[in-house]
C-alpha cells in the first residue's frame, strides 16, 4: 500500500506544477537510456551573470544491496547542501522524486557576484524507496561528485581557491574485468592518489587498484570483477587539495 501511495503522489505531482507540463523547469533528455547522471561536471559560473546548469538523471529500475536484489520503486532528492548563497535547485517534477526507470532532470540557477568566486562542493542527499521480495524498504545515501565553480573572468580560474581539474581517460569503457584510468599532473610531481567510486544511489566504494606510470603521467588499473554492473562516478583524491579529478565509468 505504501508504494501505491508513493506512485499516486508522484504521478499527481506532475500535474500540480503551475501550468501543468508548461511549468517544468527542465525537460528530461530521453536519449539517455543507460542509468546514470549526465554530464560529468556542472557549468562554470561568472560574477554578475545568470548561472544555469542542468543535470539529467536516468533512474535505475533495480539495484543490489550486497547479495540482495531490490526493485527501485522511486528515488527522491531530499536536499542539496553546499550551494552558493542565493542559488537554488528545481526538478522537472515537484519534490524531486522519480519512479524507477524514469528519466528526470535538475536545474541549478543563481546570480553570483564577485564575492562568491570559488569552488562549492555539493552534497546531494537521496532517499531510495525499495521493494525487496515484496517488502518495502528505504535507503538514505549521499552523492558528492559535483561542485559549483564560480570563476573570475579576468583571471580565468577561481581567485579564492586554486583548483586544477585533471582530464581523465578510462579505457576500455564500458568494461567487465579491468580498466585503466589515465591522467596527467601538469607541472606537478607524482603524488599518492586514492580512488573512490559512487554508484547511482550515492553509495561510496573503495575498490582495490594498482598505480603505474612515471613522472606526471599516471595510470590506475581498476578491477571490476567484485563490483556490480552499472554506471559509477569516480573521484581521485590527491595529497594536494587543490588537485581534483572526477569521471564516469560503466561496468558490464
Amino acid at each position: 500500500m505504501k508504494f501505491l501511495l508513493i506512485y499516486g503522489w508522484l504521478v499527481s505531482s506532475l500535474f500540480l506544477l503551475p501550468g501543468g507540463s508548461q511549468g517544468q523547469v527542465c525537460i528530461p533528455n530521453t536519449n539517455y537510456t543507460v542509468q546514470g547522471i549526465y554530464p560529468d561536471t556542472l557549468s562554470t559560473g561568472y560574477p554578475d551573470s545568470a548561472y544555469l546548469s542542468v543535470i539529467d538523471i536516468k533512474i535505475p529500475p533495480d539495484t543490489t544491496i550486497g547479495p540482495i536484489y531490490a526493485i527501485i520503486d522511486s528515488l527522491e532528492i531530499l536536499e542539496v547542501f553546499g550551494l552558493p548563497t542565493g542559488f537554488q535547485y528545481e526538478c522537472n517534477i515537484s519534490r524531486c522524486a522519480w519512479l524507477g526507470g524514469d528519466n528526470g532532470c535538475v536545474r541549478i540557477t543563481g546570480s553570483p557576484d564577485a564575492s562568491q568566486i570559488g569552488v562549492y562542493p555539493l552534497k546531494v542527499m537521496i532517499n531510495t524507496y525499495l521493494d525487496i521480495a515484496g517488502t518495502p524498504a528505504t535507503q538514505l545515501d549521499s552523492n558528492v561528485s559535483y561542485a559549483v565553480v564560480i570563476e573570475d573572468p579576468l583571471a580565468g580560474m577561481p581567485a579564492t581557491v586554486k583548483v586544477i581539474s585533471l582530464e581523465t581517460k578510462v579505457s576500455p569503457n564500458p568494461f567487465r574485468s579491468d580498466a585503466r584510468i589515465s591522467y596527467r599532473l601538469p607541472g606537478i610531481s607524482s603524488q599518492p592518489v586514492s580512488l573512490v567510486l559512487y554508484d547511482m544511489l550515492g553509495r561510496s566504494f573503495h575498490p582495490e587498484y594498482s598505480l603505474s606510470g612515471q613522472g606526471n603521467y599516471q595510470t590506475i588499473i581498476l578491477s571490476g570483477t567484485d563490483l556490480d554492473a552499472g554506471m559509477y562516478s569516480f573521484r581521485l583524491i590527491f595529497n594536494d587539495p587543490e588537485v581534483s579529478a572526477v569521471g564516469r565509468l560503466i561496468i558490464q
